[in-house]
């Protein structure tokens, strides 16, 4: 299956380049990677742009009438959805890999490997709200099979209540327990 991964920028604080090099490097099967210009600056719009054209990464420009408020966690959010519930789809993609723009790889790997069956495979998050675990998950690193998700919008990173980007998938992870994995999220020593 084809495998795309989405990165997420509205700044150039992060190393675009070296991510995307460390991605032809160590995957060990065919993707494509694109990233997703979601800059609300005009000014940073351009210099992402050129990190692009420069470096030969593909690049999407995010509408930004999809924000509805200037909210850094609102925001990501709406662009996560908008990637998976419209430009997957548009796109025919069959593997879609949410990746924060500071997460690159350091070691070979097999995405299909990391999946498996699952629809959903992604990095954890857990809340305690009234004496009680909320699990969610953590959109630095999410894996999803499209083939097999039949609602993509049930799938959706909006924040809620006491709980941070991706705060909602907590519904989809109720719904789903048995075709979900956790990713371990924990970085190398």
């Amino acid at each position: 299956m084809k495998i795309s991964f989405f990165s997420f920028a509205c700044n150039t604080n992060f190393p675009l380049d070296i991510m995307f090099r460390q991605f032809q490097k160590y995957m060990k099967e065919s993707f494509e990677f694109i990233l997703f210009n979601d800059a609300y600056v005009p000014q940073m719009e351009k210099d992402i742009n050129t990190i692009c054209e420069f470096n030969k990464i593909p690049c999407v420009r995010v509408p930004q009438s999809i924000h509805k408020v200037q909210n850094p966690s609102v925001s990501y959010a709406e662009t996560l959805n908008w990637s998976v519930w419209d430009y997957a789809i548009k796109n025919n993609c069959e593997i879609v890999v949410l990746m924060h723009s500071d997460v690159f790889p350091v070691c070979d790997v097999t995405i299909s490997d990391i999946l498996g069956n699952a629809i959903v495979a992604s990095t954890p998050e857990v809340r305690i709200i009234d004496g009680k675990p909320v699990n969610y998950f953590y959109p630095a690193f999410t894996i999803i099979n499209m083939k097999t998700l039949s609602n993509p919008k049930e799938l959706n990173f909006l924040p809620c209540p006491h709980l941070d980007t991706g705060g909602s998938t907590k519904d989809f992870i109720k719904k789903y327990p048995n075709d979900i994995k956790y990713i371990p999220n924990h970085q190398i020593e």
